[in-house]
């Protein structure tokens, strides 16, 4: 029983120093993002009159080519030219590996 109030304890008291050095990790992703990749954002009329929100972020980089990995999701968020988010594949490898990110919000509604 003594061991758990020990544990409850520390975690209590680390718990502020992780969310920090979580929100640091995130700062520094973004930041190399920013610094690596160019953003555009575009918005895609359907024929249904949908748009469908598009962020492209294409590598500052142009001594090479780069393949183009498109990823769609339900969910959108990070709008705006100069927000950049902390990630924008789906791991870190491929943001340091060189991809044309391209991210697009589905179905999305513009009142």
């Amino acid at each position: 029983m003594r061991i758990w109030k020990i544990v409850i304890v520390l975690l209590m008291a680390l718990g502020p120093v992780v969310l920090a050095v979580t929100e640091d990790a995130k700062d520094l992703k973004a930041e190399y993002i920013r610094e690596n990749y160019a953003k555009y954002e575009f918005e895609i009329p359907m024929r249904d009159g949908i748009t469908l929100f598009t962020k492209v972020f294409i590598p500052y980089d142009k001594s090479q080519t780069y393949p183009i990995l498109l990823l769609r999701s339900p969910y959108g968020g990070w709008h705006g030219a100069d927000i950049y988010m902390p990630w924008i594949g789906p791991s870190s490898y491929f943001e340091r590996e060189g991809f044309i990110f391209v991210l697009q919000t589905l179905r999305r509604n513009v009142c």
